[in-house]
């Protein structure tokens, strides 16, 4: 069983190699002849535009071939960051910010391969891997807007999130209301 293991292992190492080969001649040849993908796709159907793009990325490496093999929420955000980060944390863990009960906080290193939706929204920014810091305010945030025990949002429970004027009801943040918030605005309105 292990012989086999390590006969798939080899076999999927090697077939990354080839895509880095055909990344790489891939990118020579569109740079000589930019129409070069497509007529590729054309006389290769069962090669997609997509597949080709995505080899075209590895051969400009602008994409790590390794996360191709990866599936988890936060392999698919280190894919849209630069190529020097994708090859640091394709095997190193990233820092991500914990939250304890007492209100101290801890970080923890999480893989991408292990990082799902909620973790790689929270350590992900849009162009850069958030620092601890910034992963609280991020956590800080997401806080203020999540609803509290009586059905507003966090956000909502000082004030009140609408206002009414002239027999309308204006929303003025996002918040979520129960059947008394309801008549109360309306006992408003009325």
């Amino acid at each position: 069983m292990k012989q086999v293991m390590e006969k798939i292992h080899e076999l999927v190492m090697a077939g990354m190699d080839a895509w880095m080969k055909a990344g790489l001649l891939l990118v020579e040849q569109i740079d000589k002849n930019s129409s070069f993908r497509d007529k590729m796709a054309e006389k290769y159907p069962d090669i997609s535009l997509s597949l080709l793009r995505r080899l075209e990325q590895i051969g400009r490496r602008e994409l790590h071939p390794r996360l191709l093999l990866m599936d988890s929420a936060g392999a698919r955000k280190l894919r849209s960051m630069p190529y020097d980060i994708q090859a640091r944390y394709v095997d190193e863990p990233i820092k991500m910010l914990s939250l304890c009960g007492d209100g101290t906080t801890d970080h923890l290193a999480v893989s991408v391969r292990n990082m799902g939706g909620a973790a790689a929204k929270q350590v992900f920014a849009e162009d850069h891997i958030r620092t601890l810091p910034e992963q609280r305010a991020y956590i800080e945030s997401a806080r203020a807007l999540q609803p509290s025990s009586k059905g507003k949002t966090a956000a909502c429970s000082t004030e009140t999130p609408w206002k009414a004027v002239r027999n309308k009801i204006h929303v003025l943040q996002p918040c979520t209301l129960d059947k008394s918030d309801l008549m109360t605005m309306l006992n408003a309105i009325t």
